[in-house]
């Protein structure tokens, strides 16, 4: 067809103009502009020819590349590009988002230059110039890249013997040299492949043509991991949710701290949440809901809060460069609310898929602390002195409800009793305005993250990081607890 002499005219021209860099096409289109006017066998074959073995590795390394993707998107990830492949030695061949979260998570085709090292990353072996054929890299500084290499080669899971130590391979697909090779990219590339307590991690991805295998996985002593897994391109499963692709990238990227919630040791974090979820109450009304509030902060205080080091550099952290004087105005167990809150969030931050509800009810319990301190106890002080009531008014919702009940109060209202009180004492300390015009209306924003936050995987890395920004100032938003602690 026109189509085909034209595809192949610019394949042959990108050749000669060394454009290509990879022979294997220039030897296709070759075979393909010689032989395609040869008379064909009735099956349609054409008898006695074939293009080299190289082409046949390019093809399983771009479908390893549309394994990544597909794996990718079913674990809810969605390609925002794709490149052609000639155009990703300058960009990346994919670039990917999720809906929990915001940052993108880029996809490299044969390129490491300026993703396995860079300026300020260097390799230690630059002399050794091998690389993976594929890494996933997230625009986030607090995760380290993914390498993952195809082999387009069989591996089966029955045991066989590797060299001469006799060393027995069962399902893991890759001999001891293929898995040194992946060793080794993650010594060279060492400044990129682990970030903090995580990595390094990568995957090998093998051929097969008798059914996709299942996944082998090795850990190392300092919670790195390598997985290895045969695929079969004729898989009737290939593309199904809970297909090889999927199993093959899941593990990668939960180690990575890219999806679902482990801990960079490894701990699971996520699904340790969940299984104490299901121990609470599943109650709605306001009783059971602080109960559960309670009850995830005891959880997250256990498993984030009782490193005193790291909670007491995380307090530096937030003195210094988030609240600066406003600090200085929170008491011992506000502040600790907060470091809880950023230590799960430094941990969990680069990663999708998980539930980020610890931070927001940390968060939530400082505000409900320094409310209490600065306008409920001076209220109960007031009442108790002049014989008023004043009632439940211990959570954020509790008290968010009372100041938008005396918001409501016009001049001359008979004043509902709850608010009698509450109105009362702000107009007798000259309080109203800062409780009505400041408080409330932080409140009113907080109140309904922190009810989802109390249940399960309501609260996504987004809208985690988008309350963290509000009511610290993080970013453009003015800082609410600043705001709120120096007005009360």
């Amino acid at each position: 067809s026109e189509a085909m002499t034209q595809l192949l005219a610019t394949v042959d021209e990108r050749w000669r103009g060394r454009r290509i860099s990879n022979r294997a096409y220039a030897e296709v289109a070759k075979w393909a502009t010689t032989y395609r006017r040869r008379r064909l066998k009735p099956e349609g074959l054409l008898s006695g020819i074939a293009y080299g073995e190289d082409f046949d590795n390019r093809l399983f390394e771009i479908f390893s590349l549309f394994c990544v993707r597909t794996g990718l998107e079913h674990l809810g990830f969605t390609c925002t590009e794709a490149r052609p492949i000639h155009l990703s030695k300058q960009q990346p061949a994919m670039e990917f988002t999720h809906p929990d979260g915001s940052a993108t998570l880029d996809v490299y085709f044969q390129r490491a230059q300026g993703v396995a090292w860079t300026p300020t990353a260097h390799r230690q072996w630059p002399a050794i110039l091998g690389i993976p054929d594929i890494i996933l890299s997230a625009r986030s500084p607090v995760t380290p890249i993914v390498l993952i290499d195809a082999k387009n080669r069989e591996r089966g899971d029955e045991a066989s013997t590797d060299g001469t130590e006799g060393e027995q391979r069962v399902g893991r697909h890759a001999t001891s040299e293929e898995l040194h090779k992946m060793l080794g990219y993650f010594t060279n590339f060492g400044r990129r492949t682990r970030v903090g307590n995580r990595g390094p991690t990568g995957g090998l991805l093998f051929g097969s043509r008798s059914g996709s295998t299942d996944v082998w996985l090795a850990k190392s002593d300092h919670d790195g991991l390598v997985g290895t897994i045969a695929i079969d391109p004729l898989d009737e499963h290939l593309i199904e949710p809970a297909g090889p692709t999927r199993r093959f990238i899941e593990p990668l990227l939960r180690a990575a701290g890219l999806f679902g919630g482990h801990r960079p040791d490894g701990w699971p974090a996520d699904a340790e949440l969940q299984a104490f979820h299901a121990t609470l109450p599943d109650e709605q009304s306001d009783a059971a809901e602080a109960e559960r509030d309670a009850a995830i902060h005891a959880w997250t205080l256990e498993h984030y809060g009782s490193d005193p080091t790291r909670v007491a550099m995380t307090e530096g952290v937030l003195e210094t460069h988030v609240l600066g004087e406003s600090w200085h105005q929170l008491n011992e167990e506000e502040r600790q609310f907060l470091a809880t809150a950023e230590i799960f969030w430094e941990d969990h931050s680069g990663s999708v898929g998980m539930d980020f509800g610890p931070v927001v009810i940390e968060i939530a319990k400082a505000f409900e602390s320094v409310a209490g301190r600065r306008l409920i106890e001076p209220f109960r002080a007031w009442a108790d002195v002049n014989g008023r009531e004043v009632g439940q008014v211990a959570t954020i919702g509790d008290i968010r409800a009372e100041l938008q009940r005396v918001s409501e109060l016009q001049p001359g209202m008979t004043k509902p009793r709850g608010a009698r009180s509450l109105s009362d004492y702000l107009d007798a300390s000259g309080r109203r305005a800062v409780a009505v015009d400041v408080l409330l209306p932080v409140l009113t924003r907080l109140n309904p993250v922190r009810k989802d936050a109390a249940h399960p995987h309501r609260v996504t890395n987004k809208v985690a990081a988008a309350c963290r920004a509000w009511t610290l100032g993080i970013g453009a938003e003015p800082c609410a607890l600043s705001q709120l602690a120096g007005a009360l």
